[in-house]
């Protein structure tokens, strides 16, 4: 290939190589060294066609600096060529590396050289790189007519040694006239230093950034994109442009860019990096910078963002519609402008920031005088969230509170259709209930959409249309837990609750740090006034405790319920003593005796607990438990039930079935222990499910009735409870003053002083009941013994008559009539005496009653003769009215010793001379009427509290605790236990009526 034989040219060859190397490096006009060098390669080497070009970075296009062809032509030599991605120009220049060419005419990437190929009928083809180090300056093109083209290592050695010699004189001549264009960022920014502070608006401001900026760097485009949080979008706000986009219409797709499409390019923006693609490179990612890239239609980008605060305001673009390398100097002066122009905007929008601080502050001081006011704590919390959410522009307010690990929400102010959240909030994760609990900040949550926290409550507001929100804790700032931590709030019974505000969006945004502090102040103020709410309530709830407690203890007083202490209470067959108590009982007030005093207490105590379990317990009435009563007597070996409900759950087996309570296996387990049981429904025995009637789920909660240790519990108190909404056992551990824990205090307070209650009664009634049975049998045997006084007194007197009968008078007709007086009054006094011993033998400690037909005029002729000694002394007047030979059934003693009483009381009471009226008539076919009339004079309070049925107060005198009003409250006792009846009235004129209603006999 070689013109001339090397041996020979060998000297020559070397002089010409160092004149050219000299040339290279000493020649300052590159065109005149490329002139020598393609001399040079033309007498060296032969090649039909050489072309050399030089790079345009900023055209992204090859110029032509000369070359040869075969004709001489070099004009087409000397044009420009632009770089297309892919073609065989690219190659070389990006990998610095020579590339060879079969056919240069056949070849497809190598753009306008096709053509010259042709004309000049161009074949095999070396593309040569004019480099140094790792830049590339250009490219020489040396072809022939023959397909293919070789070289000996001579002549790379040579090829390698010119170019690479140019490559390095073109670095040395770029960073010479680099360096003398080295820009000086100093003189705009003090120029634009001396524009903004005749600026006033942010707009304008920007402006003047732009326009300086983009004469200093000469890009393409200036942009300068703004934040708006609202949207989360920035919009292009300021633009070397003539046509800037307006606020108004900054949604346009080619106004700006959203936060979703900047991804993670967001990220190292609020970082304050600055972020660079250019020439073959790039600060970041491609990925991440390719959507940018597409979005402002650029090649190259350098990107500044403007931060204040650690909040992102926005960032200024350099733009190029090529590829272009970005020097240091321009990223740092564009990193300088970025912060220039965060320092200066809060001073375009004092005015502004002003007025929206003043706005701020009176809205926290109204909600600081809204929590020392009287309009209560609703009106306070609506006040807040009006006020808060119209600053804010949100479109949900929520305030709740923490229960165990779910959010009770207490309070909802919204305006997205009118929707609103009726249960608690659902358990979240662990992780976020950590996040709660720790981060006392704001936290927010921008796109639910690319959201990964609060996963469990994103369904929930979703359905409210809450795309976006703030969330907030109410306990303060971590400084104050840390002036708070000595005391233990989980235990603590004045711990502050813990609540939540969450301000809903219905669109994604973002929000600036005025914006979080208004936040998280007006969350602490709502946190006092949930502090003040939890001290009203727990107040109102000792109060509603104490209140309870009173009306309960007052209910359960026996003297209050109690009201006729001569009633006996017969609740149960099987207890031996109140069994004999019953048969004294008059036949009248059987009826009465089921539902007396004890029976009244039970049934108020239990509708008492189930009021008490509704409204301390704060149960909605339809879920209230069903309250019941086991309840028995010491001696007895059965029980009964009753119980109350709200709801249509009653027990159905009440009083009708004896309950075995001494057998019973579940009743034994539950007397076996102190406290309050939980029991499952499922596990109730079968035996017991015979007696106990009780719905199929939940649980039972049960506790005896028990007073001193000495004493056997006489009942259990049962709590039906299908929906298990009563407390548990670590729940008021855990819940100091819970309702649950006062509820039980509660319980156990009422429980205790029912049961003393129970037994004060029962032990009251029996000593009530042996006290008036020995009252009857005293007055009884006082009686008897009179009239045996009497009797026997009289007979002895006339034995004593017949004894001192003078002799000389007796003849033989006299002795035969003493003797028959004799045997008279002996038989009298036998009879008495054999009456007495049925007295002694069948009486000693109570009445027996013997029933028979007794003749009224024998009742009243014995009666009368009784009596005739007061009418005598007294003078009292006498008549007896009555109809016929009437006979009536009783027991024949007792009847007589009543009407003697009340005919020796009505001879007491009558004046000397007074007159005494009795009358005998019937009613009906059934009843015999016997009245006794006295014009004496007679106590009316004696009266009054005799058809009373009751003594006012049994500590206090009375007429009715002395005779004779004790002796007339035994007589109609004994009237009423023989199926009759005892009245006494005042009536016109001053008489005083004793009238006695008796059974009639049929014979």
């Amino acid at each position: 290939m070689f013109k001339k034989n090397k041996s020979e040219k060998k000297e020559n060859n070397l002089i010409d190589l160092e004149s050219i190397i000299r040339t290279i490096r000493e020649e300052e006009d590159i065109d005149f060294v490329i002139k020598k060098i393609i001399i040079y390669l033309q007498s060296e080497l032969e090649f039909y066609l050489i072309w050399v070009g030089l790079y345009d970075r900023l055209g992204n296009k090859i110029v032509g600096k000369g070359g040869i062809t075969p004709n001489g032509e070099i004009s087409i030599l000397k044009q420009k060529f632009t770089i297309s991605e892919g073609d065989v120009l690219e190659q070389v220049l990006m990998e610095g590396k020579a590339l060879k060419i079969a056919d240069l005419s056949a070849e497809k990437q190598v753009g306008g050289w096709v053509k010259i190929a042709q004309t000049y009928h161009v074949k095999g083809t070396i593309l040569f790189p004019i480099s140094y180090k790792e830049t590339s300056f250009g490219v020489v093109l040396m072809a022939s007519q023959n397909r293919g083209i070789s070289l000996d290592s001579g002549e790379k050695a040579l090829l390698s040694l010119i170019w690479g010699e140019l490559g390095h004189t073109l670095d040395k001549i770029q960073k010479e006239w680099q360096h003398k264009q080295i820009k000086r960022p100093d003189e705009p920014i003090l120029s634009l230093l001396s524009q903004l502070g005749e600026l006033t608006t942010l707009d304008q401001r920007l402006e003047a950034v732009v326009e300086i900026t983009h004469k200093f760097l000469q890009p393409s485009r200036t942009n300068i994109y703004w934040y708006y949080p609202n949207g989360r979008y920035f919009w292009r706000r300021a633009s070397n442009r003539q046509v800037i986009v307006e606020w108004s219409d900054f949604k346009r797709p080619a106004s700006g860019i959203t936060l979703q499409d900047l991804g993670e390019l967001y990220q190292i923006l609020i970082k304050g990096q600055i972020v660079c693609v250019g020439e073959y490179y790039s600060s970041v990612d491609n990925e991440i910078t390719q959507l940018l890239l597409q979005q402002i239609r650029a090649s190259s980008v350098l990107v500044a963002p403007i931060i204040l605060e650690d909040e992102l305001l926005g960032f200024i673009t350099i733009e190029e519609q090529h590829n272009r390398p970005w020097q240091d100097d321009e990223k740092n002066y564009l990193h300088g402008i970025g912060q220039l122009v965060a320092l200066t905007s809060p001073l375009s929008e004092m005015k502004d920031k002003i007025s929206q601080a003043k706005i701020d502050q009176t809205l926290t001081a109204g909600i600081t005088r809204a929590i020392y006011c009287d309009d209560g704590w609703h009106k306070t919390i609506r006040t807040t969230a009006e006020k808060l959410s119209q600053r804010l522009g949100a479109k949900y307010f929520m305030l709740a509170i923490r229960k165990k690990d779910q959010f009770e929400v207490i309070y909802q102010n919204h305006s997205i259709q009118s929707r609103i959240i009726t249960t608690p909030l659902p358990s979240l994760s662990k992780e976020d209930m950590t996040l709660i609990d720790r981060h006392t900040e704001v936290v927010g949550i921008e796109n639910w959409s690319e959201n990964h926290i609060l996963v469990a409550w994103q369904e929930n507001f979703e359905k409210l249309g809450v795309r976006s929100m703030l969330l907030c804790s109410t306990r303060g700032t971590r400084k104050q837990e840390e002036d708070e931590s000595a005391i233990d709030y989980q235990h603590n019974k004045y711990a502050r609750p813990e609540g939540i505000v969450i301000i809903g969006y219905d669109a994604p945004r973002s929000w600036n740090r005025n914006e979080r502090e208004l936040v998280q102040i007006a969350s602490q103020q709502l946190g006092f006034i949930l502090h003040q709410r939890d001290m009203n309530q727990r107040i109102n709830q000792q109060q509603q405790y104490i209140q309870y407690l009173q009306s309960g203890l007052t209910a359960l007083q026996p003297t209050t319920i109690l009201g006729n202490p001569t009633k006996v209470l017969i609740n149960s067959s099987n207890s031996s003593f109140l069994q004999e108590v019953k048969n004294l009982a008059p036949v009248g007030e059987q009826s009465v005796l089921e539902n007396l005093s004890l029976d009244h207490l039970e049934r108020s105590f239990i509708q008492f607990i189930a009021q008490a379990i509704m409204e301390i317990g704060e149960i909605d009435p339809q879920t209230v438990p069903l309250v019941a009563l086991i309840a028995w007597y010491p001696a007895s070996q059965t029980g009964r039930i009753m119980s109350y409900s709200y709801a249509d759950s009653n027990i159905t087996s009440t009083g009708k079935i004896s309950i075995p309570v001494r057998t019973d296996v579940w009743i034994q387990q539950i007397l076996s222990s102190n406290d309050w049981l939980h029991l499952n429904v499922s596990e109730v025995p079968a035996k017991t499910l015979r007696w106990l009637n009780i719905f199929d789920s939940g649980q039972v909660v049960v506790t005896a009735l028990r007073t001193a240790a000495e004493h056997q519990p006489t009942g259990i108190l049962l709590l039906g409870d299908p929906h298990r909404i009563l407390w548990q056992k670590t729940e008021v551990l855990q819940l100091e003053n819970s309702p649950a824990k006062t509820l039980k205090n509660l319980l156990t307070t009422l429980v205790s002083q029912f049961a003393w209650s129970r037994r004060y009664l029962i032990v009251k009634t029996t000593l009530e009941s042996q006290r008036e049975e020995l009252e009857w049998l005293n007055w009884y045997k006082q009686r008897r013994l009179e009239e045996l006084y009497r009797t026997v007194g009289s007979g002895f007197k006339q034995l004593t008559e017949l004894n001192n009968i003078p002799a000389e008078n007796s003849t033989q007709q006299k002795d035969m009539l003493a003797n028959l007086r004799y045997q008279q009054l002996l038989r009298q006094i036998g009879n008495v005496l054999s009456s007495t011993t049925s007295l002694l033998k069948e009486e000693k400690w109570r009445l027996q009653a013997n029933y028979d037909v007794v003749s009224v005029a024998n009742l009243l002729r014995r009666s009368l003769i009784r009596i005739d000694s007061q009418l005598k002394k007294r003078q009292l007047q006498l008549e007896v009215h009555r109809e016929g030979n009437l006979t009536i059934y009783g027991d024949s003693i007792k009847l007589e010793l009543v009407v003697y009483e009340l005919l020796i009381s009505a001879c007491r009471r009558s004046t000397t001379g007074g007159k005494i009226d009795i009358k005998c008539q019937t009613l009906d076919e059934e009843w015999l009427e016997i009245s006794i009339l006295d014009e004496g004079s007679i106590n009316p309070q004696l009266i009054a509290e005799f058809n009373a049925g009751s003594i006012p107060d049994i500590l206090e005198s009375s007429p009715l605790v002395t005779p004779p009003g004790k002796h007339l409250i035994i007589c109609r006792r004994v009237m009423q236990q023989m199926g009759g009846n005892f009245e006494l009235e005042l009536g016109e004129g001053g008489l005083v009526e004793s009238r006695l209603l008796l059974p009639l006999a049929h014979i």
